[in-house]
């Protein structure tokens, strides 16, 4: 696994989150999540916490199970990755 298949992961996941209606703070959350995410792989930036990068994901997993289903899976595979990446 490396950074670009995280980078091909969001890509889908932005595509597909496209395609849903979203309220704004679950909007703001992905917002958030995608920034963090980035700096970690485009600047190696030690951010404080990174575990909150994962423990952030699957919360939002969590919600997307009942809210937005179809988005769901690539949201699983995404916070696997990481897993297995070490974030």
């Amino acid at each position: 696994m490396s950074n670009r298949r995280i980078r091909e992961l969001l890509a889908s996941l932005h595509e597909e989150l496209r395609k849903t209606q979203l309220d704004q703070d679950t909007r703001n959350e992905i917002r958030t999540l995608d920034s963090d995410i980035h700096r970690l792989l485009d600047e190696n930036d030690a951010l404080d916490d990174p575990d909150d990068i994962l423990d952030r994901a699957k919360l939002l997993e969590a919600r997307f199970a009942s809210d937005y289903p179809t988005a769901t899976p690539l949201l699983r595979e995404f916070i696997n990755t990481l897993s297995r990446l070490g974030i």
